[in-house]
């Protein structure tokens, strides 16, 4: 049976160096620009450089993000982009604009084209599609079932989650963040609204109603606070992130990526299992 590869998000040198030491074997980022994480720290071309180097001395893949949908006064500067990449020597990019699927087909055929899971690839009609245009690898929605993904049929390479975070949205299509925050989750600046409280006239009461619960994730991460005396706020600076990711990871509103897990997990020296805990749901029946 072949070992599947094991995928790790890093935001940082740090979170890479972090994350290849975890045994990942294949690492993402993103550039400064055409990413679905814009607030990131996110890497310069040189620290993509440095980052490939560093990988590949350690047999780790490397695969940038420039999977944000691309207007058409961005084109000149995204191939340029892209141009620098293939030269670092990426071994994939993962993308979602179909148009930019194209371009790179034809000025940089070599370049690797992973499609991103927000091309809501959910069926074998689009899979063959995707194929067709020379993507090498698919990553699948996040709402397809284990069965459905079982009767897929393509020479490309599947990709799924297994951790982090969900959208209310399918496959991340939300139109909801441009309309309530004025920032649109497709362009790399989700406002993330489904995160927040939203009050049920007809029940009187105010809830996280919009919250998917990513992959019913538990932690105790509040407890483990307590016993070395620290604030969300002195947490959330010792594993480089706000208090408000903090607060939202201790109320099951947001799970923390790989990375982020095995920093928190550090801080207390003790495996990540101690503090986060998977528990899935129970089918539906049929």
């Amino acid at each position: 049976m072949r070992i599947p590869e094991l995928l790790a998000p890093v935001g940082s040198m740090d979170h890479l160096k972090v994350a290849i030491n975890a045994g990942a074997s294949s690492i993402y980022l993103s550039g400064k620009e055409y990413g679905a994480r814009r607030f990131a720290e996110n890497f310069t071309l040189n620290e993509i450089a440095e980052a490939v180097n560093t990988a590949h001395l350690h047999n780790v893949k490397v695969y940038v993000t420039v999977n944000t949908l691309i207007k058409e006064d961005e084109l000149p500067d995204v191939m340029n982009y892209l141009s620098h990449l293939y030269s670092i020597g990426v071994d994939a990019v993962l993308v979602q604009d179909l148009g930019l699927v194209e371009l790179i087909n034809k000025h940089l055929p070599k370049l690797k084209v992973h499609g991103s899971t927000q091309m809501t690839a959910e069926n074998q009609l689009k899979l063959d599609y995707l194929e067709s245009k020379g993507i090498k690898r698919i990553v699948l929605p996040r709402e397809m079932r284990k069965d459905e993904i079982k009767n897929l049929k393509t020479n490309m390479e599947l990709e799924i989650f297994v951790h982090g975070a969900l959208c209310y949205s399918y496959s991340g299509q939300c139109l909801m963040s441009s309309f309530k925050g004025g920032r649109s989750g497709n362009r790399g600046s989700c406002a993330q609204p489904c995160r927040q409280k939203y009050r049920l006239s007809c029940l009187n009461s105010e809830d996280y109603y919009l919250s998917p619960k990513d992959l019913s994730l538990y932690n105790h991460l509040k407890e483990y606070r307590a016993k070395i005396n620290v604030n969300q706020h002195e947490m959330g600076q010792l594993v480089g992130v706000s208090r408000q990711t903090i607060s939202q990871i201790e109320r099951g509103d947001y799970s923390p990526s790989v990375t982020l897990a095995l920093k928190i997990a550090k801080v207390f020296e003790v495996p990540v299992e101690a503090i986060f805990t998977y528990e899935e749901e129970p089918e539906e029946e049929k």
